[in-house]
C-alpha cells in the first residue's frame, strides 16, 4: 500500500459535528496475497478512519488499467452502520497505524 501522505486530511464526522474523522486515499499495488497486477494497473482505495475509536471504513474503491481508464469497483456514500473495529496484528492495523501518523 502507498498512502498519499500529502492528501490525508480531517474533516468533520457527517453526523457528529464535534467529532472530525481522516479521509485518504491509499494506492494498493497488489492483490494482498502476494499476488501483483499487471506492472501498471493498481487500485485506489478510499477511506474514513475513525480516530476517536480506532474504526475504519472503506467509502470507495476504483481501478486503474495501464492507459489509465478508471473502472469502479464499488462506491457508496457515507454510512454510519459501516464502521469496522481496527483488529490489532492485521494489516488493516497496520495500514490504520500508518495513516493516523500523517493525521494528528
Amino acid at each position: 500500500y502507498i498512502i498519499d501522505r500529502q492528501q490525508v486530511r480531517k474533516i468533520t464526522h457527517p453526523y457528529l459535528a464535534k467529532e472530525e474523522i481522516v479521509d485518504v486515499w491509499v494506492k494498493q499495488e497488489s492483490s494482498g496475497n502476494g499476488i501483483n497486477f499487471y506492472p501498471s494497473e493498481y487500485i485506489m482505495n478510499h477511506y474514513y478512519l475513525r480516530l476517536a475509536k480506532r474504526q475504519i471504513q472503506l467509502v470507495s474503491q476504483i481501478r486503474y488499467d495501464g492507459s489509465g481508464n478508471r473502472y469502479p469497483i464499488f462506491q457508496k456514500s457515507y454510512v454510519e452502520d459501516a464502521w469496522q473495529d481496527v483488529i490489532p496484528m492485521t494489516k488493516e492495523f497496520d495500514l490504520y497505524s500508518e495513516i493516523i501518523k500523517y493525521a494528528k
